[in-house]
């Protein structure tokens, strides 16, 4: 997973299958990624959803987003 403020991707290295998750989440202005190894998941935190300003946390399971 990267992501710049504006741009999310998911990319599954296994079949190089690309997920826009800033396009399927409708968010923006993503401020950090983080891995939890022992749960295997992605918390990924934007300050824009569905052009809403606030504070938004989203749980992503590694393998499918």
């Amino acid at each position: 997973m990267a992501a710049s403020q504006e741009d999310g991707l998911y990319v599954d290295t296994s079949t190089n299958y690309e997920y826009d998750l800033d396009r399927e989440y409708e968010i923006s202005v993503i401020k950090e990624i983080v891995y939890d190894e022992e749960d295997q998941l992605f918390y990924l935190l934007a300050n824009k959803y569905m052009e809403k300003l606030g504070f938004f946390v989203l749980k992503i399971k590694e393998g499918s987003p």
